[in-house]
Parts: structure tokens; C-alpha cells; sequence
């Protein structure tokens, strides 16, 4: 038996330990959104100012594909985070749907950060369309 003083505040049983567990996944997922934005716009920052060859690297059109991708990603996690709240608030989306737009958004933020760091870092995957 858990002790008075170490139970959290309100929770009578599992499903109301689930609902914190469930909300913690909607932060991280919106979590990921912030975290893939500062590394677009770190990719995109290096981009306008390095030179290569006297011209910006932002001027050339596989490292503008990969900066497009980056930003498009981005707006569909946005988008999708913002339609799963509107059902949170509606009480309409359950725990799966908060755990598959966890993971999408992770998982997209994980591929920003890669193509963000490979265009920083000038290395081939950038520039060859990976």
C-alpha cells in the first residue's frame, strides 16, 4: 500500500494514472515541434550566411530541396498537433492517437535534426538528395 503523503493529488486508479501518462506524450510530441524548429532555423541561418564558391549556400537548389522539406515537416507536425488538441479538447482522441502523433512527431523531428546537421556540416547527404 502507497503511503497518503506519496499518492499524487486526485488520482483514485489506473485510468487516471493513464491520463497523466497520456497527456506527458502530448507534451513531448509538442516538444519535438520546438526542438525541430531551432534546428531548421540553425540550418537555415548557416545556409543564408556560409559562402561557397562566393555564393551563399542558400542559393543552391538541393540545399533549398532540403531546407523546403525541413520547413514542410514541420508544418504537417504543427498541423497535426493542432488538430489532435482541437479532439483533446473535444474529449474525442483517446490514447492511441496521442501515442502515433508522439511518435510521428519524434521521428520527424529526429530526421530534421539529421538534415539540419548534414547541411550544416557541408556533408554529402546534403547535397545529394538523401
Amino acid at each position: 500500500m502507497v503511503p497518503e503523503g506519496s499518492r499524487l493529488p486526485g488520482i483514485r486508479g489506473l485510468a487516471d494514472a493513464l491520463r497523466v501518462l497520456t497527456h506527458s506524450r502530448f507534451c513531448v510530441a509538442r516538444d519535438a515541434i520546438g526542438q525541430a524548429r531551432a534546428c531548421y532555423e540553425a540550418a537555415l541561418a548557416h545556409a543564408r550566411e556560409r559562402r561557397q564558391f562566393g555564393v551563399p549556400l542558400a542559393s543552391k537548389q538541393l540545399v533549398q530541396q532540403k531546407l523546403v522539406g525541413m520547413a514542410t515537416e514541420l508544418a504537417l507536425m504543427e498541423a497535426l498537433t493542432i488538430h489532435a488538441s482541437r479532439l483533446i479538447d473535444a474529449e474525442a482522441a483517446g490514447p492511441a492517437l496521442v501515442s502515433m502523433l508522439k511518435m510521428n512527431n519524434v521521428a520527424k523531428a529526429r530526421a530534421i535534426a539529421a538534415d539540419a546537421r548534414a547541411c550544416s556540416a557541408g556533408t554529402e547527404s546534403c547535397w545529394n538528395g538523401r
